[in-house]
């Protein structure tokens, strides 16, 4: 399943549109179609499993099936303990 980043993307929202170059990679690159599930995130911890209602090189329309909101601190905590790793990893 393919995950696209969407700054804009908020909880109360019924559908959603890419904006065009998500769109344009979406539909030209990925061969997506009308019925394909892509995972779309925010970077504020709230994630979707959405259906491309719409496939246009333009405009990708998505409507939301399942969401799911992950707490902030755990998003820091993951975001240390991953820098923490790569610190490791890179011998600093």
């Amino acid at each position: 399943m393919s995950v696209f980043f969407a700054p804009d993307f908020e909880q109360h929202l019924t559908h959603f549109q890419l904006n065009e170059d998500e769109s344009k990679h979406s539909v030209k690159v990925l061969r997506m179609q009308v019925g394909a599930e892509i995972r779309l995130i925010n970077g504020r911890g709230l994630e979707a499993i959405c259906q491309i209602q719409d496939a246009q090189p333009k405009r990708v329309y998505l409507q939301f099936f399942k969401r799911s909101n992950t707490p902030k601190r755990l998003n820091c905590i993951l975001q240390w303990r991953l820098q923490k790793t790569w610190i490791a990893l890179s011998g600093f």
